[in-house]
């Protein structure tokens, strides 16, 4: 193909920046110091790893000593639950990326109490349902995202946060979404434990961040030497955590601008994907209640992945729902939380835009999702994720 290729699943990750790469290139090579050694090479690398801590809790509205470099936010997820779920029921719903949702069910087969909230149709978890499951006490972690992965609906977390804080429950924020375009601050949410991962910032893949508020003193997930304030053992990538850190910064610059240019981008994409006949929205229409740049529509009569790859073959990258399930080879479990019935759920298709995307890129876009979808029903591929006859 002659034309550059359109990427349009920032959702599911994106480059690493050039920016954070600098950052970063020291400590690959010249500055190669162990930070727990004495000598001079470890007490730079010591003090590159304090910064890059001190530099991502003032990005995430908290204190230092509250902030943990893990492996990712399935790692920082998977730490808040099994090692500061404490002993009572589990609050989680279906609306979670799999790192919490598998989490909390793998519990539950071991034997804890684990309830999932009802979903409404817009996308959000029943605050009325919350309440009475926390009224209900014996509750000891409420886990529940800042926004959704797939479909970018915003959630009411500091109603949610306040309602468990009354009660006395613990509740962990997965702010992997989110933390691109939003501003966090885990102390104003009131959040007791929050992820954030550094793919979708422009950080490399494998490494991310827990937060966990002073006074929960989770129980280590990983045990040896006692690195991260003994919580997490394993020598430091001083690296990861400058380039962890740098990402969070960049993502604040600007970050009003860049919001604006998404939800016009996100308008016009939606607008077109609407005027074609049987697309609906999954999630809100009103921006105001969306993580700009998320475009979530299921489309009658076509199957998801077979768009995908309609659309890739045309040098467009999209996706059919969560990158980190199922390639859309199975009806999404957040969709079906909400409502939607299978087929709907196995025809959805999520645009995620970046900040580098043009008008003139979601115009391509649009003209060639409506040949996809003309060309789709016509052979009525529904079932299909094949795509060699699409020509």
């Amino acid at each position: 193909m002659d034309e550059k290729r359109i990427f349009m699943d920032h959702a599911a990750g994106c480059a690493v920046d050039a920016r954070v790469l600098s950052a970063m290139l020291p400590y690959f090579g010249g500055e190669y110091g162990n930070p727990s050694s004495l000598y001079a090479e470890g007490v730079r690398a010591r003090r590159a790893l304090d910064e890059a801590r001190e530099g991502a809790a003032a990005c995430l509205g908290a204190h230092p000593d509250e902030i943990y470099f893990t492996s990712g936010g399935t790692e920082s997820d998977n730490w808040a639950i099994r090692c500061g779920a404490g002993k009572g029921r589990i609050l989680t719903s279906e609306l979670e990326h799999p790192a919490v949702r598998e989490t909390a069910l793998s519990m539950a087969t071991a034997g804890r109490h684990v309830t999932m909230l009802p979903v409404l149709p817009r996308g959000t978890i029943c605050t009325d349902a919350l309440s009475r499951e926390l009224a209900a006490g014996d509750c000891s972690l409420l886990t529940l995202m800042y926004a959704n992965h797939e479909t970018g609906v915003l959630q009411p977390i500091e109603q949610a946060a306040e309602l468990a804080r009354a009660a006395g429950v613990r509740i962990l924020c997965d702010a992997v979404a989110a933390a691109p375009t939003q501003r966090i601050d885990a102390h104003a949410l009131g959040v007791d434990y929050l992820s954030v991962s550094g793919h979708k910032l422009g950080a490399p893949r494998g490494v991310g961040i827990l937060y966990a508020r002073r006074g929960t003193d989770p129980a280590p997930l990983l045990t040896g030497g006692g690195q991260e304030m003994g919580r997490r053992s394993g020598t430091e990538s001083v690296a990861l955590a400058v380039g962890m850190s740098t990402a969070l910064a960049m993502a604040a610059e600007g970050r009003e601008e860049k919001a604006k240019k998404l939800r016009q981008l996100s308008a016009l994409l939606l607008d077109g994907l609407l005027a074609i006949p049987g697309v609906t929205v999954n999630g809100w229409a009103d921006a105001a209640l969306q993580l700009p740049g998320t475009v979530n529509v299921s489309v009658d009569c076509v199957s998801g992945a077979s768009l995908v790859l309609w659309l890739d073959r045309h040098g467009i990258c999209v996706s059919a729902g969560s990158a980190c399930s199922s390639a859309g080879t199975r009806p999404s479990k957040v969709l079906l939380s909400m409502g939607r019935d299978k087929e709907s759920a196995m025809s959805a298709i999520r645009y995620s835009l970046g900040a580098e995307n043009t008008f003139a890129e979601v115009e391509r876009t649009l003209a060639v999702t409506v040949q996809g979808v003309r060309k789709l029903r016509s052979l009525d591929l529904r079932g299909s994720v094949l795509y060699p006859e699409l020509g």
